[in-house]
């Protein structure tokens, strides 16, 4: 579960809160934001995390 609570102003009718089952992580190279590499997190349908880098995907322990 993700909580945007702190991080949102305002009121609204429902709290912003999210069930995830993906995450897109950028790791930069020299700490430059344009430059880089993507890789994903994505849950599958038995609640298993997986990391997923061009062709390899692993279980996330």
């Amino acid at each position: 579960m993700l909580d945007m609570i702190p991080f949102v102003t305002g009121t609204a009718d429902n709290p912003p809160l999210y069930m995830l089952y993906a995450v897109v992580v950028h790791l930069d190279t020299l700490n430059a934001s344009f430059s880089g590499h993507y890789v994903s997190y994505v849950k599958d349908l038995q609640g298993t995390w997986l990391r997923i880098d061009d062709s390899e995907v692993d279980y996330c322990l």
